[in-house]
């Protein structure tokens, strides 16, 4: 089994990438034949949303995170299962590793949270068409000066300082657990 590991990792992480693609792909045909999609259970409604228009586009933004980040995280995945199966050769492999992912995955749902109350706000306030196509020249200025002011930013380099390599990050982290400092 633990010779296996990492082709059940591998082939979790793509069953999982491509289900999530699966329902986007869906979403995106129900949005192309309006006539047909507006009567699909799970496309939200373009404007006056209801709890449940809410929850969609929540699922939207969740599984989209999911389809995009997943293959994006794979490599340091494996890395850290192939790290962990070496470091304690034990049956545990499996649920660090899925520990991981869901630790990773908890803080793209997090940002999902906050992408649908954002998009929600932003239709609410007529900032954005139902199309989520910007009505505001001032909103899509500003956006831009923020993503534009975002790339000299100090925090740009901070993140990438310690986010840039996943090897860098994970010999970090075992050789701390290994001297016992978590």
């Amino acid at each position: 089994m633990l010779k296996r590991d990492r082709a059940m990792v591998a082939f979790g992480l793509a069953g999982v990438a491509i289900l999530s693609w699966t329902y986007l792909i869906y979403l995106d045909w129900g949005m192309r034949h309006m006539d047909v999609g507006m009567q699909m259970v799970i496309m939200p409604a373009m404007q006056h949303w209801t709890a449940w228009d809410l929850v969609l586009v929540f699922l939207m933004w969740a599984v989209m995170m999911v389809a995009m980040m997943v293959p994006t995280a794979s490599p340091a995945i494996l890395l850290f299962a192939e790290v962990n199966r070496r470091r304690s050769e034990q049956q545990g492999t499996l649920v660090a590793t899925g520990q991981f992912l869901l630790g990773y995955l908890a803080a793209w749902t997090g940002f999902s949270v906050l992408a649908t109350l954002a998009q929600w706000g932003l239709l609410t306030a007529a900032l954005v068409s139902p199309m989520m196509e910007s009505t505001s020249n001032a909103l899509g200025a500003g956006l831009l000066l923020i993503a534009g002011l975002f790339q000299f930013s100090l925090l740009k380099y901070a993140c990438l300082a310690h986010c840039r390599s996943p090897m860098g990050f994970l010999a970090t982290e075992v050789a701390r657990r290994l001297m016992g400092c978590l």
